[in-house]
């Protein structure tokens, strides 16, 4: 088997409209709720730009009643 050197660009160019098609309508309430019983009250996250901001706009709407 030969494995070709894919960059990430490439990558990116090749598989981000499937992604994005697969991932688009994903509901990830459960996930999130996860991950916010760890973040302490009245702390901040920092998104480091990786994605289509639905994590920030859910975070930043949940109350502290949802956690």
């Amino acid at each position: 088997m030969v494995f070709q050197r894919m960059d990430s660009i490439d990558y990116y160019n090749k598989n981000s409209k499937s992604f994005y098609e697969r991932t688009i309508h994903a509901d990830l309430h459960e996930v999130y709720q996860k991950f916010l019983q760890y973040v302490p009250e009245a702390s901040r996250i920092l998104d480091a730009g990786c994605g289509d901001l639905e994590k920030r706009r859910y975070t930043k709407h949940s109350s502290s009643k949802s956690r």
